[in-house]
C-alpha cells in the first residue's frame, strides 16, 4: 500500500530524511517514532502528497507520486488519503458536521451532509454534531477530524502526534478508535508520536532519526 525507495529530503543544507525505504502492507496499522526534528512530520507530508521528496521514489496504493504531476496530486489526496493532526485544525465557526464535510468543499459536498452525520455517529458523537468546536472536548474534537479524515473514504490515513494535545483518557479513546478503522474497515493507518504506549499499540514500529 505505501513504498518508500531510497527517499531523500533536504531543506537547504539540513538532510531531514537520508536514504529512507518502506514497505507497508494493505491493512497495515503502523506506529511512526523518533525524536522531534528526526522527519516524522516530513514523511507523512511526502507520503500526503503535501510535499516532494528531494530524491527517491514514493509509490502509494499503485501511485508513484514521484512521477505524478501536481494536478494529479490533487486527486491522490482527494481519494487516497485522509490526515488527522495534532491540533485537530478545525474551523471554530463551523458546526462539528460541517467540519466533517470540508475536505469536500473544493469539488461539491452537496448530498453528504447524511454521510457526515452517520461518520460523527460511529465515532461517538451522535447528537454532538450541530455543536462547534469551542462547545466539545479536546478528544470530541479529535474525534471529529477522525470523521473528516473518513469522510471521501480513502484506503489511508495519517495520524501526525493524534494524540498529543489531549489528556491520557481522551487520546486513549482516539487510538481505539484508530484501531477499530483498521481491523474493522480496512483502513492502512500510519500514526506519528512520540508516546511509547501509543506505539506500542500499533502492530509495528519505524523509527526515523535514529
Amino acid at each position: 500500500m505505501i513504498r518508500c525507495e531510497n527517499l531523500e529530503k533536504t531543506y537547504g543544507s539540513v538532510n531531514v530524511l537520508s536514504d529512507f525505504n518502506l514497505s507497508l502492507p494493505r491493512g497495515a496499522f503502523c506506529a511512526l517514532v523518533g525524536p522531534s526534528g528526526g522527519g516524522k512530520t516530513t514523511l507523512l507530508n511526502i507520503l500526503g502528497a503535501l510535499d516532494r521528496p528531494t530524491a527517491g521514489r514514493v509509490v502509494l496504493d499503485g501511485t508513484d507520486l514521484t512521477a505524478c504531476p501536481e494536478k494529479a496530486l490533487y486527486r491522490v489526496r482527494r481519494d487516497k488519503v485522509g490526515f488527522v493532526f495534532q491540533l485537530y485544525h478545525l474551523i471554530p465557526a463551523l458546526k462539528a458536521w460541517e467540519n466533517v464535510l470540508v475536505p469536500a468543499v473544493p469539488w461539491g459536498s452537496a448530498g453528504l451532509k447524511e454521510r457526515a452525520g452517520s461518520l460523527l455517529s460511529m465515532v461517538g458523537l451522535a447528537g454532538k454534531e450541530d455543536r462547534r468546536p469551542g462547545q466539545l472536548s479536546g478528544g470530541e474534537q479529535q474525534r471529529v477530524a477522525v470523521a473528516r479524515a473518513l469522510l471521501l473514504d480513502p484506503p489511508i490515513i495519517l495520524a501526525d502526534e493524534p494524540t498529543g494535545n489531549l489528556d491520557r483518557a481522551s487520546g486513549r479513546k482516539v487510538m481505539q478508535l484508530l484501531r477499530r478503522l483498521n481491523q474493522e474497515l480496512g483502513k492502512t493507518i500510519l500514526v506519528a508520536t512520540h508516546d511509547p504506549g501509543v506505539a506500542g499499540g500499533c502492530q509495528s514500529v519505524i523509527e526515523l532519526g535514529q
